[in-house]
């Protein structure tokens, strides 16, 4: 996976080759396990936002970005909580309309597309639907 995408996503958007988790056959796991800086997590929303172009050049198709962000299936019924919003594509739904990415210990990239917006964090819990 990260050999594919290297030249494909991580070099246009500037992002130095990550490091992947790798399963014990020596695979990208390719659903988590992907170590980005913030600032890199901030790009990848960003490219996000602009619906897969990056300085004029078509990264993802713009129909993919759409579908992937929006809601694919339900993941639970409380119509306030952000963690009950619909699902895409590994992307999170929220209740105002943004769309999230989700890593493990509070690693987000939000964004906020009525607002032109992206939100990038790197923390370091181990409850992150905490209220």
């Amino acid at each position: 996976m990260r050999d594919y995408l290297v030249p494909r996503l991580f070099e246009p958007l500037g992002i130095a080759t990550p490091a992947w988790d790798l399963s014990p056959q020596g695979y990208n796991i390719g659903a988590s396990g992907l170590h980005l800086r913030t600032e890199d997590l901030a790009k990848f929303g960003q490219l996000l936002l602009q619906r897969g172009e990056w300085n004029g050049r078509r990264l993802l198709p713009a129909e993919w970005v759409d579908q992937a962000t929006a809601r694919q299936t339900s993941n639970g019924s409380n119509p306030d909580s952000d963690w009950d919003q619909g699902y895409g594509f590994q992307f999170w739904r929220c209740t105002s309309g943004f769309y999230r990415g989700d890593g493990a210990f509070g690693q987000f990239v939000i964004v906020m597309p009525q607002y032109d917006t992206v939100v990038a964090i790197h923390s370091g819990s181990r409850d992150m639907g905490a209220s």
